[in-house]
């Protein structure tokens, strides 16, 4: 998996963190019209430079039990265009997640699965459940909060804290073909030290760095789910990987991504 591929399923995940909101004027804000059964699809543009990443994230409700609905996520049509020219990601396609969680979108349990599974096995690294709860689903809290207030969230990813800021900007938003979206703000700043043992290579990984993410996230209170996400997130990193033999190789990188979540 190419290394911008991977840049592409990380900010997914930052995109679609965990987040609380509600509103001052009843807006509830809950996973409804989840039956068992029911499918939606989002296009994902992830853009770094002059690249793009596009796929098609599907989620399935593969069943409900009282207040517990597991989903699959899956991806489809995965490619990357660069100056013109598309090349296909077939790599990409394929099941990416199970998750189980409640109305409110509080996670249960989250399972890797495909090409997604494998790469967290190549890496050695566990999904976290607080980064990986899930593609385009987010938890809510049981009281609404009022317009122009917001929350923390924190998540854990190995050695590392991240701690997110939301704010209920605005409600009754129009988007797309939806026009009572509540408008909930994101940022975040955080340091990275990561370290990875890589047992096919026989060689360490080690992320040192920063990331810094801005964007904002549409809740569409009458269809129950998430109708766009739009996040910045520019990383200052240094990977360092160390082979068996004590060979370092240090790629440094400062870049600027922006991911794109919109409801087909």
């Amino acid at each position: 998996m190419t290394r911008f591929v991977k840049y592409s399923i990380a900010t997914l995940v930052l995109a679609c963190l965990g987040f609380a909101a509600g509103s001052a004027l009843a807006a509830d804000l809950e996973y409804i019209n989840h039956a068992q059964g029911v499918e939606y699809t989002y296009t994902l543009t992830v853009t770094k430079g002059l690249a793009k990443t596009i796929v098609d994230v599907k989620r399935s409700v593969v069943s409900v039990s009282g207040s517990n609905i597991t989903i699959d996520t899956s991806f489809d049509n995965a490619r990357m265009e660069r100056g013109g020219i598309v090349h296909p990601l077939d790599s990409m396609n394929g099941p990416a997640t199970r998750t189980v969680m409640d109305t409110r979108g509080v996670v249960q349990s989250v399972t890797a699965l495909g090409e997604l599974a494998q790469m967290s096995n190549e890496l050695g690294v566990a999904i976290n459940r607080d980064i990986m709860a899930s593609l385009a689903v987010s938890s809510f809290p049981a009281n609404d909060v009022p317009v122009g207030q917001g929350w923390t969230k924190t998540a854990t990813a190995g050695n590392d804290n991240a701690t997110f800021t939301y704010t209920v900007q605005a409600e009754n938003v129009t988007r797309g073909a939806y026009n009572d979206c509540a408008r909930i703000s994101v940022t975040s700043a955080f340091n990275l030290s990561q370290e990875r043992d890589i047992t096919q290579t026989r060689s360490t990984s080690y992320t040192l760095g920063s990331v810094t993410a801005n964007g904002n996230i549409y809740f569409s209170v009458g269809a129950g789910r998430i109708v766009e996400v739009d996040l910045t997130t520019d990383y200052k990193t240094l990977d360092v990987t160390v082979d068996y033999n004590g060979k370092a190789r240090i790629t440094p990188d400062e870049s600027t991504v922006n991911a794109n979540l919109v409801l087909q």
